[in-house]
Parts: C-alpha cells; structure tokens; sequence
C-alpha cells in the first residue's frame, strides 16, 4: 500500500494579531500589504513585503516582543509555502526565542510549525521533538479529548510512520480509535490519521482490520467536506489494493476506477496515478 507526504493536508497555524504602534507606520504599512499578497496567493509579492517589513523594523525598533514574533511568524509561513525551507527555520526558531518565556498555546503553535519545516525536510527526529514539546505545553491548557491536543496527538502519530517507527504510531493511532463507529463526525486530522491507521493494520498483517478500517474511511469522507479530494483518492487507491490482496476483484476494480476518476478530475496524474493504472490492468 501507498501512503501520501501531501503538502496540502500540513496546515501552519495562523499567524497572531499584531499590536501595532503609532510610531510604526512603515513597517505596519509593508505587513499589511504582505498579508494581503499572501492571502491573494501572490507569495513572491507577499515575501518581498515581508522581507521589506522586517528590515523597516529591525531599523525602527527591532524590540523582542509581540509585533516581531508575528512578523516572523507570517514570513514564516510565506517561506513554508514558497518551499525555503531553511529560511523559514531560522524565522521560526527566532519566534521561539521571543516567545520562550512565556509557555502558551502561541509557543506550542510556533514549535508545531517548526515540526512541518523539519518534516519537509524529512528530518523526522527533530519533527517529533517539538510536537512533544507542544503536546506537553497544550497539556496545561486542553483536555485530553480536546480537539487541540487530539489533533497534536494525531500529528505525532503520523510523523512516527513517516520516521519509519510503526509500532509508536500504530499504539497512539489504536488507542485513539478505539470505538471508529463512535466517531460521529471527525476532523480533517482524524480522516488523514484513521487512512494511516489502516495503512498501518496492513503492514502489520492485519488485513482484514486495514479493510474494515478503510471501509470506513470511505463513508467518513464521502460525508465530509474533503471527498472532492486528492486524499480522498489515495483511501480509494489503497482500498483497492486491499481488496485486490484478497482477490475480491470486483470490488477491487471498483475502487480502482473511483480513485482513478477523481484523480483525473483534480488533473493530478502523478506516480501514484499510474502505480494505479498497473494495479488495475494485472
């Protein structure tokens, strides 16, 4: 089975409100004109506002507090997006810096976004180290069933299989879904984490579990607001594969033939794409 490294389903948390000051106009004036580019996806504009924004006021100010982490912060989310991924590093761990003193949700978020640079990178050990280290700060605010520790708690999960340690990422993944058909209505992270749940229960040989699981994978998403997708093809593709593995190939083919119809209409015919065109003609 193919799992998927897709860039879409890495989400950077927003950036903070900034507090501006009335002595500050210039650098204000270049933010406000980069989170107006960024949102308009013009990010090459977006990143020479930003670059322009900091420079203005590292020469105005440059005082450690508020207004220069969330700068950092946006031109750190520009960076992530343009792919510079060393450059946004160095913004982040900069916000950290400033934000260190203080352990709330801000520096959680801020140490999560590092964690999606490194795991472009796919320095995984670093990744996991600091989704830790949220989860322990997010601790002291959530409850464990609080969507914002569950989501920390699935991130985690994931970065384990994308480090290769399986069986971590099987055991916080069993535990969280525990009672699937009590689910209810889940997030976009448990849709993602409950297709790596059954990836996982196939690689450790138990594949009529991965299918029950991706069964209902497939009637979670076809509810939600995703299943016009690129995520949702690949649960199809692999459930597909399952069946195939089981020689159930009726239900093989059908699967294969959504997955490949969905893929068509997003234009995204890619390796996997036609990994699943030889999967349908064998």
């Amino acid at each position: 089975m193919v799992s998927w490294l897709n860039k879409a389903t890495l989400v950077l948390c927003c950036f903070s409100f900034v507090f501006f000051e009335a002595q500050s106009q210039g650098w204000r004036e270049y933010y406000n004109l980069s989170v107006t580019s960024y949102e308009a996806d013009q990010l090459d504009q977006a990143y020479e506002q930003a670059s322009k924004c900091l420079q203005q006021y590292l020469s105005e100010s440059g005082a450690a507090n508020e207004n220069y982490a969330s700068i950092l912060r946006h031109f750190g989310n520009i960076c992530f997006s343009l792919e510079k991924y060393d450059q946004g590093i160095e913004l982040i761990n900069k916000e950290i810096a400033i934000r260190e003193a203080k352990q709330d949700q801000l520096l959680a978020s801020a140490r999560l976004n590092l964690a999606e640079f490194y795991k472009q990178q796919e320095k995984y050990a670093e990744a996991i180290e600091q989704i830790l280290i949220s989860e322990k700060i997010l601790q002291n605010y959530y409850q464990p069933t609080d969507q914002e520790l569950v989501s920390c708690r699935l991130n985690l999960a994931i970065t384990y299989y994308q480090a290769g340690i399986q069986h971590t990422s099987l055991e916080i993944l069993q535990k969280h879904f525990v009672s699937i058909n009590n689910l209810g209505k889940p997030s976009e992270d448990e849709l993602i984490a409950l297709y790596y749940f059954g990836v996982l229960l196939n690689d450790a040989g138990k594949s009529e579990e991965a299918l029950q699981v991706l069964n209902q994978a497939k009637g979670l998403w076809e509810t939600s607001d995703r299943a016009n997708s690129a995520e949702f093809s690949q649960v199809l593709y692999s459930r597909g594969q399952l069946y195939h593995q089981a020689n159930q190939l009726k239900e093989a083919e059908e699967s294969y033939r959504a997955a490949q119809e969905l893929w068509e209409s997003l234009n995204q015919t890619d390796g996997v794409y036609l990994r699943l065109l030889n999967d349908r003609a064998i």
